[in-house]
């Protein structure tokens, strides 16, 4: 399994790549309805009609993430320095298939895609790719000692911080699953949620491009504090109304 992985360099077919073929594409480009029907025909089928239809094997970054993982796992338990190679590879992979216009790192299907809802462009980053990729690197990271896969993983941050939408109620929020739209999901938030933080670097940012009028709380929690309390410094800048009151 491992040597036809790698034969075909990582790439294969999706059962939701429908809409990477020409002819489909087209065909479907104006109908939601259609671009779900064609999506769960080639899903079902139990033949692949994609090389008929001139879809192409490609690379999946989730999948990209996935395989560096293993291969971290593999290292860890046998030292093979040939996995290290495959390891530094596939973070190549991933540095080349991020997401283009993000604050920070994300990663999208090599496809468009259409839920029940909303059609996400190729290329559109997730907030679950985004964490298993991210939980990957640093994983990748701890295992190994690789240091471009922490370097890789940190500015995930950026990416689900400042370009996700959030859904508030109750003094809680919800991470959108795309910065393209508003839906959410819980299982999808808990992942954004329990991609670590950034324990290497003291000074973070949060931006809320065009933020509604209302009261904000701001949390600060440290990570690997040796002592404590320790003192911090809170900057907020906008069109401010009222200034901080310590909660």
């Amino acid at each position: 399994m491992l040597a036809y992985i790698e034969s075909a360099d990582y790439a294969g077919y999706d059962p939701y790549d429908a809409m990477n073929g020409s002819l489909l594409g087209r065909a479907c480009s104006s109908s939601k309805a259609m671009r779900i029907a064609a999506t769960q025909l080639l899903r079902r089928c139990p033949v692949n009609l994609r090389p008929v239809l001139g879809i192409h094997p490609g690379h999946n970054a989730k999948a990209i993430g996935l395989f560096l993982w293993g291969y971290s796992r593999l290292y860890a338990l046998e030292r093979d320095r040939r996995y290290l190679e495959s390891i530094n590879y596939l973070i190549d992979l991933l540095r080349r298939l991020r997401s283009a216009g993000c604050s920070g790192h994300g990663w999208g299907y090599n496809f468009d895609w259409q839920s029940s809802t909303f059609l996400r462009p190729k290329g559109t980053p997730t907030i679950v790719n985004t964490s298993f990729i991210g939980h990957a690197l640093l994983d990748c990271h701890e295992l190994t000692g690789e240091p471009r896969a922490l370097e890789t993983a940190i500015p995930i941050k950026e990416f689900i911080l400042n370009d996700l939408h959030r859904t508030r109620l109750d003094g809680t929020f919800c991470f959108s699953y795309t910065p393209v739209d508003t839906e959410t999901v819980h299982n999808a938030n808990l992942l954004g949620a329990l991609t670590e933080p950034d324990g290497d670097n003291n000074v973070e940012s949060v931006r809320l491009e065009n933020a509604p009028a209302g009261n904000y709380l701001v949390q600060i929690s440290a990570v690997n504090l040796l002592g404590g309390p320790q003192d911090f410094a809170l900057v907020v800048t906008g069109d401010l109304t009222s200034g901080l009151t310590p909660f």
